[in-house]
């Protein structure tokens, strides 16, 4: 009996049921000696790759334990044997590409290569599976739930990975193994028989059109309950944008045209680059609009620009929409007009071009015509039964590594599109709510629920079978119901990702932001004020830098105040994230604000506005808004909170290693004048103490600051000589990983909402009285104005040992 495999009555192949060590780090002592002769080397031999066949990669029951993972030895080892074992000699060009993909130096012959099984693709139980074919091949006789029905199986496919034990660990680099296609199967009954879930055979001079068209046409057709829900939104609106009219190429009048009511359009995502691109201005708008006007300027294009009208004309469309062309770029107001219905734009698009490849508008869309790319098919003959071949890297793969992937502006277009034709590596990718497909794997059809490129997948490098879950990576899940996450996970989510991105303007901070802030605000009726939703203001306002944050420099001209405040992420040119109990639906629901808050823009009284935000004790609240009549507006948060100043100290909580690897610091807090403790206070601000220069001082919390604090505010001593003004923004249930380890006995004395969330702020000038001249607005008490340098947490019975008070402030 085969050790790993057990074939059933129906004939698919198990697994016994006892415990099988997965882990790769199988002793070489256990392996049989190498026999050239066999075509096979010892490690594959034990791995059974052969024995498992087509069709147990094909058809692996679910319910069945994987095959143990193969530590193949290192790539040096690997090329050794090549020459006699054609697997090894499948690997080494997986870790060749890999290489050559991850600019990966030499000594990379001394990283090991694993070998890991991991779960494929699955097909769900219904009328599609079967009434539908499988890649043609019906599945009409094979009885629903029955032992045979494919949706008791999964396909296998092996991931090729590099390992190095040293800090340098290549995890995130793979390629993956799946059987090839048989080209000249017919009709069968069973997807072991067919071709699903096999590797596709690709051109190597030219990408498939007739593919790109059979993709877009089994989304709309098959996809009606994800992607037709937002083709039914489109109609349901009217085809109407909020804003008005937009502009779309003509590609049968070959014109610009201007319509209220789109119809079915596309449009192009791709990365402008330092090159100078062709625009529409106010100068050359009706040239634009003169049909024919495409053909004559056809040269003038970029290449990215001219392949996506290629493109477009392939999938049979007659409209599509590129910013350059689409938005007269010279005149504000109309830039500003379709910028507001950006989202909409996007979301109503029946298809997005992205252009991932390059890094200008100029590097185009390699294999549109035969002979513009070469690509090469790395596979093995293992038996007459099985063909193995290297697959193309994953979407996931493609997109990480291009630089469209890097920029502010296409992130919107990326999250927005329902459905994408993503060109990168010389390959092309269909995504959409649903699925996910490439050129060179067969995945197509409408019982598949989940395959490896829909999915995260983590290798467990041990006992453990991998994790998978759905990927949320390229979509905005938000929605009614149990349709959507909830809108703030996705938020967070979204500012995560989006601010790790680049932009070449300061200005853009929220504009490129700002089709997925109005996709929020119209689904879910939040609205936003500077790149932070007003209904959980105070929750949002608790984001950190990731890296060195650098204050927005660019000032408006007319305010000579930063385009952003200090409060909000857009104010700094940094990526940033939340901590995790921040988004927390259950923590947040029950926090409470210590604040009383509005939005304020200071200025006449022709343009104030006071929002209540968390609270409606605002008009307790001491000061009025105001400001003299020779100041103009600036965005501010105005608070009525207690403040109170304390100490800095060198120490991190978190329990987490190499904290100097990272561009920021935890920083604890501490009194500024330590009172010494009463006799028998067992109080939690006493029951975590630290030294700091030889003496004892209480750890009242923590909060993360740029690593140049240090050295600014501190010099060589470990307490800051200076103290620090905090103000109270919220309760906290408790302190986050980041702040305090979960291992720390603190955490056991701690009851909920012992904790509250500060932030630390530096006073800036003030306005000046004198300057007021109109009697009514002099009458009004002027506020004094404070920046964010950081927000933390603390312990709350810390604000009972020092002298708070309650002010209001403005946070600018």
């Amino acid at each position: 009996m085969d050790r790993y495999l057990i074939e059933n009555e129906s004939g698919i192949n198990q697994v016994p049921t006892e415990p099988e060590q997965r882990a790769w780090y199988h002793s070489a002592s256990h392996l049989p000696p190498e026999d050239p002769s066999l075509g096979i080397c010892a490690r594959h031999r034990v791995a059974r790759i052969t024995d498992i066949g087509r069709r147990g990669f094909l058809t692996w029951p679910k319910n069945a334990q994987l095959p143990p993972d193969v530590h193949l030895g290192t790539v040096s080892e690997i090329k050794s044997r090549a020459g006699h074992c054609s697997l090894c000699a499948l690997v080494v060009a997986c870790a060749t590409d890999m290489a050559i993909w991850e600019d990966i130096p030499n000594f990379v012959d001394d990283v090991d290569v694993m070998l890991c099984w991991v779960r494929d693709g699955h097909i769900r139980c219904g009328p599609d599976l079967h009434r539908e074919s499988v890649s043609g091949h019906s599945l009409e006789n094979s009885r629903a739930g029955s032992v045979s029905c494919p949706c008791k199986s999964t396909s296998l496919r092996l991931r090729v990975t590099f390992y190095d034990h040293g800090p340098g660990a290549y995890k995130g680099t793979w390629r993956d193994i799946v059987p090839m296609e048989k080209p000249e199967t017919i009709e069968e009954l069973h997807p072991s028989e067919g071709n699903l879930f096999c590797g596709r055979v690709v051109s190597k001079s030219h990408i498939d059109v007739s593919l790109m068209r059979q993709w877009l046409s089994n989304c709309m057709n098959w996809h009606a309950d994800t992607c037709g829900a937002r083709d039914s939104e489109r109609v349901l609106n009217g085809n109407r944008l909020r804003s008005g009219p937009i502009r779309l190429l003509d590609l049968v009048d070959n014109c610009l045209v201007e319509t209220a009511d789109p119809p079915p359009y596309i449009c192009l995502s791709y990365v402008w680059g330092t090159n100078p691109v062709y625009q529409t201005l106010e100068s050359n708008l009706e040239e634009m609009k003169r049909p024919g006007s495409l053909v004559q300027l056809h040269t003038s294009l970029a290449k990215s620009i001219r392949d996506a009208l290629a493109v477009t004309r392939m999938m049979e469309q007659r409209y599509i929409w590129i910013d350059s062309l689409c938005i007269v770029q010279d005149n504000k107001a109309d830039v500003g007009q379709q910028i507001s219905q950006m989202d909409q734009i996007y979301q109503y698009a029946m298809l997005t071009i992205v252009v991932a490849g390059g890094d200008h508008a100029d590097c185009g869309i390699d294999g549109l015509e035969s002979g513009s790319r070469s690509l090469e098919t790395h596979k093995t003959v293992c038996s007459e039964d099985l063909t193995l071949v290297m697959l193309l890297p994953e979407l996931s793969q493609a997109v990480a590594a291009s630089t469209w992937n890097t920029r502010g502006w296409t992130y919107q277009e990326m999250l927005l599109s329902k459905r994408k034709l993503i060109f990168a590596n010389d390959t092309v990718y269909f995504q959409c709510a649903a699925a996910t497909w490439g050129e060179d794997y067969i995945a197509e059809h409408p019982a598949v629920s989940s395959c490896a490129p829909m999915q995260e997948i983590g290798l467990s490098y041990g006992w453990e079978e991998p994790t998978a879950k759905s990927s949320s990576r390229y979509t905005l899940n938000i929605g009614p119901g149990e349709a959507g996450s909830p809108w703030f996970h996705e938020y967070v989510r979204a500012v995560t990702e989006y601010t790790s991105r680049n932009l070449r303007f300061e200005s853009d901070r929220v504009a490129a932001f700002g089709a997925v802030l109005s996709k929020i605000e119209y689904t879910c009726n939040v609205p936003f004020f500077q790149g932070l939703p007003e209904d959980i203001f105070l929750d949002a306002l608790l984001w950190q830098p990731k890296d060195r944050p650098l204050r927005v420099s660019q000032r408006d001209p007319v305010t000579a105040m930063p385009l952003f405040p200090s409060w909000s992420w857009a104010g700094w040119m940094s990526a940033v994230e939340y901590d995790e109990s921040t988004h927390d639906f259950e923590t947040r629901g029950r926090s409470q604000p210590f604040a009383q808050m509005s939005f304020v823009e200071l200025g006449d009284g022709e343009s104030l506005k006071s929002r209540l935000v968390r609270t409606d004790k605002l008009t307790t609240s001491p000061a009025a808004v105001g400001k003299p009549k020779e100041a103009v507006d600036y965005n501010a948060i105005r608070m009525y909170t207690r403040s109170a100043h304390f100490n800095l100290v060198v120490y991190d909580a978190s329990g987490e290693d190499d904290p100097n690897g990272r561009p920021y610091l935890r920083f604890g807090i501490t009194l500024a004048n330590q009172p010494p403790p009463q006799h028998g206070d067992t109080s939690a601000i006493w029951s975590k103490k630290i030294m700091v220069q030889g003496h004892r001082h209480p750890w009242l919390g923590a909060l993360r600051l740029p690593g140049n604090w240090r050295r600014r505010a501190f010099g060589n001593a470990e307490i800051s000589p200076r103290t620090y003004e905090f103000i109270v923004l919220s309760e906290a249930y408790g302190f986050g990983s980041d702040q305090l380890s979960r291992r720390d006995a603190l955490n056991d004395q701690l009851k909920p909402y012992d904790v509250l969330n500060v932030m630390l702020v530096e006073r800036v000038s003030d306005p000046q009285s004198s300057n007021v001249t109109d009697a009514s607005v002099r009458a009004t008490p002027l506020v004094p104005r404070v920046e964010r340098r950081g927000v933390g947490k603390m312990l709350r019975s810390a604000w009972q040992m020092v002298d708070e008070k309650w002010e209001t402030v403005d946070v600018v």
